[in-house]
């Protein structure tokens, strides 16, 4: 086997672990970072007295899309 054949082989083979570990730290760290996202917005949200603000707001968008379809 000519040397550069051995150099290519050992380099798809640290490229494609290089490239699977990536991928493996951005997905945990993009769940880690979702999850520290919904806690802040739920620790906001209960100071603020609940959720009924977000409920009020889905009841007015099913409203208006219940609407809108009886309109078509």
């Amino acid at each position: 086997m000519h040397p550069r054949q051995i150099w290519q082989k050992i380099s798809l083979k640290r490229n494609f672990v290089q490239g699977f570990v990536a991928g493996i730290g951005w997905g945990l760290g993009a769940t880690i970072g979702v999850v520290v996202l919904l806690w802040v917005l739920g620790w906001i949200f209960s100071l603020l007295g609940g959720l009924p603000v977000i409920g009020n707001f889905l009841a007015d968008v099913i409203s208006a899309t219940k609407e809108a379809l009886e309109l078509r």
